[in-house]
């Protein structure tokens, strides 16, 4: 269960934490903060993660590369229910910060879950789905390059059954990886059924 996109040595840094209620401080900013980082390379500037680049005696990118560790472990023990996290740390890793770090997912991790199901059960629900295909036609030379775009529009409603209207367009591309997407979430829901 060990995973390779976790920058390990960056994670290490969490042992300049002065106690163990300030690591928990750590992890728990780092839940706070993990729907947020859209992408893992985005610069993520708040006054309390300055604060721990300086309560940590890190550069401003040491601690923003520390917190994308922190949510990456995050995420990566939350699959598991937060059980069994030692399956996830390499055979090196720090023992008494790896230590720490479980004690805290087992102390915390039940709370994290259920504030994460319950975000995700306050989501809309998807009323409608209607789509146009359009043939772009471009001339290039001699040749006729067409190239069809869709148009798909989405009709939720929200907890207080308001609707809302979405709009975007796909070129056959972007369809095939939205539809791949979606069988990998169909797998993973035949799977949880079936276990």
């Amino acid at each position: 269960m060990q995973t390779n996109d976790i920058n390990w040595e960056t994670l290490l840094f969490l042992e300049k934490s002065p106690s163990k209620k300030y690591l928990r401080k750590i992890i728990e900013f780092a839940y706070i903060i993990r729907n947020k980082l859209q992408q893992y390379d985005q610069n993520y500037q708040t006054p309390v993660s300055t604060q721990f680049y300086i309560d940590l005696n890190l550069t401003e990118e040491q601690c923003h590369k520390m917190l994308v560790s922190t949510v990456k472990l995050l995420e990566k023990a939350a699959q598991s229910n937060f059980q069994n996290v030692i399956q996830i740390f390499p055979g090196d890793f720090n023992q008494s910060l790896r230590d720490m770090l479980i004690e805290i997912f087992e102390q915390y991790g039940e709370i994290w879950k259920k504030n994460m199901n319950s975000n995700i059960q306050q989501g809309d629900k998807l009323i409608d789905v209607d789509w146009r295909i359009d043939v772009q036609v471009a001339t290039h030379g001699q040749e006729k390059i067409k190239n069809p775009v869709i148009f798909m529009q989405l009709e939720t409603q929200g907890s207080r059954n308001e609707m809302k209207t979405i709009n975007f367009q796909m070129n056959s591309a972007e369809l095939n990886t939205f539809h791949n997407n979606l069988q990998k979430i169909k797998d993973q829901l035949q799977q949880i059924v079936q276990q």
